[in-house]
């Protein structure tokens, strides 16, 4: 496995851990309590398919323990977490877990064996003609699969190529049905508003930094780091905008996406850093004629306002 992403869930009562790899989207579903349970998991399904170089999650508590990575460190794989509030940077794994819950609840209803639904899944061929367990290990499974035409399809020569053209055929759609806007970069000292999880753009803060394209380190007036991405951060309209094909989404139409390929442990230290916004604007304001706005964008009187003498 070059890269994995994984994820947590709950299903009747019983939590579970996810994993599926972004070559093959081979999953793997384990039972899971606590960050040692989740650490035995990983273990596990290391030692059947390999250590991955890149390991992606989101930012639960058991994956920003320190006990993940000291585990991290003694494997030597990277971890890499998504964007704060934005669980689309890690689709693999949100679809994945989808599709599992479909298949936990299907298989309660009918009283069906989930580890044969399972066997099912990895063993059925997708549009390139072979399967997950077929691309992952380069041999197809027996299962109670019917043998169809697909067996006798003819396949892709170059899996890569195949995953490539699919991933921008989705963003395509994708792009098209959310009408996705392009965004423009940001620089350090910016002032930017944050939009809050309600949705409404407030709490003023400084760029500091940047860890990918699209995800950015902001300050508050209080002093205190977060990370966010670059749709939760709104560019003030009196500063310069520098043009970017940052889009509002990070889906590369296989659930996965280039955000978050490092981890920002030397922000950490900032916290403490008080950063002065910027307040230079290059937009000049006639005396009597005009005034700003709260979010900085000059506003000019019309003229039947305007009285004369």
């Amino acid at each position: 496995m070059g890269k994995i992403s994984t994820d947590l869930f709950s299903f009747a009562g019983k939590n579970y851990i996810v994993m599926c790899d972004a070559f093959s989207n081979y999953p793997e579903v384990l039972s899971s309590q606590t960050t040692h349970s989740v650490i035995q998991a990983l273990k596990s399904v290391f030692a059947r398919h390999g250590v991955p170089k890149v390991v992606v999650s989101d930012n639960g508590p058991c994956y920003s323990s320190r006990e993940l990575k000291d585990f991290a460190f003694e494997w030597n794989f990277q971890h890499v977490t998504s964007s704060p509030r934005y669980p689309q940077s890690n689709g693999l794994s949100e679809r994945t877990v989808q599709t599992v819950k479909n298949m936990l609840k299907k298989c309660k209803e009918s009283g069906e064996d989930v580890n044969m639904a399972l066997l099912v899944y990895r063993s059925t061929p997708m549009d390139n003609g072979k399967s997950p367990a077929e691309m992952l290990m380069g041999r197809e499974l027996v299962s109670n699969l019917p043998s169809s035409e697909l067996k006798d399809k003819a396949k892709h020569p170059d899996v890569k190529l195949w995953k490539n053209q699919q991933k921008m055929k989705q963003k395509h759609f994708y792009d098209n049905r959310n009408h996705v806007k392009a965004l423009t970069t940001l620089d350090c000292g910016n002032q930017v508003p944050i939009q809050d999880s309600n949705g409404y753009w407030k709490d003023h803060a400084t760029v500091v930094g940047k860890v990918n394209p699209r995800s950015y380190i902001v300050q508050g007036n209080q002093g205190v780091c977060y990370r966010r991405n670059r749709r939760h951060l709104k560019k003030a309209s009196f500063q310069k905008e520098t043009p970017s094909s940052d889009v509002y989404t990070e889906f590369d139409g296989n659930g996965q996406n280039s955000d978050d390929s490092e981890l920002i442990e030397n922000y950490e230290s900032t916290s403490n850093t008080r950063i002065e916004p910027n307040t230079s604007s290059s937009v000049q304001e006639p005396a009597g004629l005009c005034f700003r706005t709260s979010p900085g964008r000059v506003v000019k009187r019309p003229d039947r306002l305007i009285e004369t003498v």
